[in-house]
C-alpha cells in the first residue's frame, strides 16, 4: 500500500525529520499536502517535496481528496482536532506523541480508531530511530494506547 500523506507542522522541528523518512520510502508514501502557519517555510518545503498543495489550514489537510494519511506534528496541545477530524473522514492516522495533552484527551483521540480497519498509530521510539518510528506508521494495525 502507497500512501498519499498531509503533514500537519510540516515545517517544524518534529514535521520535517518525518517529511525526509517518507521522502526516503517513496515506495511507501508519496507527500500530497504540507500545512504549516509560516508561508515562506511551507514553499520551500514543497518544493523539496516535490508538494504542490500548501496551507495554513489543517482543515484542508484532511478534507484533501488525494490524502489518506494525516500525519499530525504540531505541537502536543494542538494535536486533538485535527487527530479527531482525521478520524471522522476515515483517513489513517499518525499523530505524534504524546497524543492528547492528558490521558483523557489521548483516549478520546485514540477511542474513534480503536475498530476502525484503517491503521493509526504514535511513535514510541522516535528519538533513536525514525526510520523505524515512520516504517510502524505503514505497518502496524490499530492498537491501544496503553500497548505503546
Amino acid at each position: 500500500m502507497k500512501f498519499h500523506a498531509g503533514v500537519i507542522g510540516a515545517t517544524g522541528y518534529i514535521g520535517t525529520p518525518y517529511r525526509e523518512e517518507m521522502r526516503g520510502a517513496p515506495e511507501a508514501a508519496r507527500i500530497v499536502a504540507l500545512c504549516a502557519r509560516r508561508r515562506d517555510r511551507l514553499q520551500a518545503a514543497a518544493q523539496v517535496d516535490g508538494c504542490s498543495f500548501i496551507t495554513g489550514d489543517w482543515r484542508q489537510v484532511v478534507d484533501h481528496p488525494e490524502v489518506d494519511l494525516v500525519v499530525v506534528t504540531t505541537p502536543d496541545r494542538l494535536h486533538r482536532e485535527p487527530a479527531l477530524a482525521a478520524a471522522a473522514a476515515g483517513k489513517h492516522l499518525f499523530c505524534d506523541k504524546p497524543v492528547g495533552a492528558d490521558v483523557g484527551e489521548a483516549y478520546e483521540i485514540w477511542a474513534p480508531t480503536a475498530t476502525a480497519a484503517w491503521r493509526t498509530t504514535s511513535p514510541t521510539g522516535r528519538a533513536t530511530s525514525r526510520r523505524s518510528a515512520a516504517s510502524r506508521s505503514c505497518s502496524t494495525p490499530a492498537r491501544s494506547a496503553s500497548s505503546r
